[in-house]
């Protein structure tokens, strides 16, 4: 909880080098290989798609059009409506979140076993 005090650079130094996502993606492909390798694929694909500036996060969004001058007008779109863009961003947002919930699995077993989670998880994992 100590992590942004500024009294503690070394404590915070620490942190960050251990939740790096190279060492989170070890630790969960370590813990259940298939699930570890839909973690990465999803972690790739939300950085390409706009967690962190890049061509296609940018390009995704954006719309080039010729002006009467002969130039070109680049357009950028920040609330989509529907279409298969949306549909693309929804249904990764499900998955993260899917993910999510599994990789909590691993980490708290006797719990999600106790809840029931896991067999409804098994069957919304189904349709995404």
């Amino acid at each position: 909880m100590g992590r942004h005090d500024p009294r503690s650079r070394t404590q915070q130094n620490k942190w960050k080098d251990e939740f790096t996502q190279g060492k989170v993606s070890r630790h969960i492909k370590a813990a259940h290989a298939g699930l570890g390798e839909v973690y990465s694929e999803l972690y790739d694909r939300t950085i390409d798609y706009g967690a962190h500036p890049n061509e296609r996060g940018t390009s995704v969004a954006m719309t080039m059009a010729e002006t009467e001058d002969g130039g070109l007008r680049f357009d950028t779109v920040y609330l989509h409506a529907d279409g298969l863009l949306l549909d693309f961003l929804l249904k990764t947002t499900a998955q993260v979140g899917i993910c999510v919930l599994r990789i909590a699995q691993l980490i708290y077993p006797l719990r999600s076993q106790a809840t029931g989670v896991q067999f409804q998880l098994e069957t919304i994992a189904k349709r995404f």
